[in-house]
C-alpha cells in the first residue's frame, strides 16, 4: 500500500484523538480557538492532497487539466464557474477548487454544531467518524450535504429566507440536493398530517422488507428520474457489485434503533427538524441503501444525526436516566474513536474505499 495512503489514514483517525485532548484543556481561551482550529485542519486535509486520493478526484483532476469540464453535462454550472475562475483567471491548480468546496463542506458543519448541539464536541466527532471521509471522493455531494444541514438549522429556527438561500446553494453545488428542497416542501404541505409513532414503527419495518425484496423495482423507478446520470441506472446497477444481504443486516440494526427512538419519543413531542430528517433518513436507508449512487440522497437527511443524537442523549439524561459523569463521557468518546479507527484504514485502502 502506498505510503501516502497509510499516512492519510493515520492522520484521519488521529484527528479526533488530538482534538479530544485539546478540548479537555480547562482554560476557557481554548473555546475561542477550538472551532477555528478544527475547521482549518479539516479544510486543509480536503484541499491539498494528491489526485490519487479518491476515485472522483482523479476524474476531477483529468477534467481540469484538459478543460473538459467546459463541454460535459456531468458537472453543475457552479463547478464549471469555479474551475474557470481558478484555471483561467487565477492560473492556479485544481487544489484551490478543492479548497472552495472544502470550505463549503466543513464550515456549515462546525457552525451548526456550535449553535445547535448541546454537546458540540460530540457532534463534530460524529461528523468526522461518519461523514467526513466521504468528502475525499464525492466532494461536490458532501458540500451540498453540509449546506442542507445549514438549511435545516435555518428551518428549525424559522428563518425561511436564509433556509431557502442555503438550500439553493446546496442545489447549485450538486443538483441532487433538489430532492432536499422537494422533501421540505412536502413536509410543509402535509404538516398537519400527524403519524402516530406506533404506526411509524410498523412502517419502518415494512420499508425494511420492501427495500430488500423490491430491489429490482426500485432500480427501475430510479431510472425514471429526470436527473441525467440516473436515466440509465438499471444498466449501471447491474454493472456494480453490491452485497445486498450485508446491507440488509445493517438495515435491520438501523430499523431496531429507529424503532427504539420512535418508542421513547411517543410521549414527548419533538418538532425539531433534526429529529424529522433523521427519522426520514432511516426510512430512506431501508429503501435505497442498496442502490449505489442513489443512496447518497440519504446523506442530505442523515447528516442531521450529528445534532439530533447528542441532543437526544441530554434529553434522556434529564428524563431520569442515570447522570453520566464527564469522565464517563470522555471514556465513551475515546472508545468510539478506537472502534472507528479500523474503519478509516479499511475505507482508505480497500477496493471499496476512496483510494482505489
Amino acid at each position: 500500500m502506498p505510503a501516502y495512503i497509510t499516512s492519510l489514514s493515520i492522520c484521519l483517525w488521529s484527528i479526533p484523538i488530538i482534538l479530544f485532548l485539546l478540548r479537555q484543556v480547562k482554560k476557557h481561551s481554548w473555546d475561542k480557538y477550538f472551532h477555528f482550529l478544527l475547521s482549518s485542519v479539516l479544510i486543509l486535509l480536503l484541499s491539498f492532497r494528491t489526485e490519487d486520493i479518491g476515485v472522483d478526484t482523479q476524474n476531477y483532476y483529468q477534467s481540469f487539466q484538459a478543460s473538459t469540464y467546459l463541454i460535459t453535462e456531468s458537472y453543475e454550472y457552479t463547478w464549471i464557474l469555479i474551475c474557470t475562475i481558478v484555471q483561467q483567471v487565477l492560473h492556479a491548480d485544481i487544489f484551490w477548487v478543492f479548497f472552495v468546496y472544502a470550505a463549503f463542506t466543513v464550515i456549515p458543519i462546525v457552525y451548526v454544531s456550535k449553535k445547535e448541539s448541546v454537546y458540540p464536541f460530540l457532534s463534530l466527532l460524529l461528523y468526522i467518524l461518519l461523514f467526513y471521509v466521504f468528502s475525499f471522493n464525492i466532494m461536490r455531494h458532501m458540500a451540498a450535504t453540509s449546506m442542507c444541514l445549514l438549511a435545516t438549522y435555518y428551518i428549525n429556527n424559522n428563518k425561511k429566507i436564509y433556509a431557502l438561500i442555503a438550500a439553493l446553494i446546496a442545489a447549485a453545488l450538486h443538483n441532487t440536493a433538489l430532492a432536499f428542497i422537494a422533501v421540505v416542501l412536502l413536509y410543509r404541505a402535509f404538516k398537519n398530517k400527524k403519524v402516530n409513532n406506533n404506526v411509524a414503527i410498523i412502517l419502518l419495518f415494512v420499508f425494511l422488507i420492501a427495500g430488500y425484496f423490491l430491489f429490482g423495482a426500485f432500480s427501475y423507478l430510479i431510472s425514471l428520474s429526470p436527473i441525467e446520470k440516473y436515466k440509465s441506472y438499471q444498466d449501471y446497477a447491474l454493472s456494480r457489485s453490491v452485497n445486498i444481504n450485508n446491507i440488509f443486516i445493517m438495515n435491520i440494526a438501523n430499523t431496531i434503533w429507529g424503532a427504539f427512538i420512535l418508542y421513547i419519543k411517543k410521549d414527548r413531542k419533538d418538532n425539531s427538524w433534526y429529529y424529522k430528517f433523521y427519522i426520514l433518513s432511516l426510512f430512506l436507508e431501508n429503501l435505497i441503501s442498496y442502490h449505489i449512487g442513489a443512496n447518497r440522497l440519504i446523506y442530505f437527511f442523515s447528516i442531521s444525526s450529528i445534532i439530533f443524537i447528542p441532543n437526544l442523549a441530554l434529553e434522556q439524561i434529564k428524563g431520569g436516566m442515570k447522570r453520566v459523569s464527564n469522565q464517563t463521557m470522555q471514556f465513551v468518546s475515546v472508545y468510539i474513536i478506537y472502534l472507528m479507527a479500523w474503519y478509516y484504514f479499511r475505507l482508505l485502502s480497500g477496493s471499496g474505499g476512496i483510494a482505489v
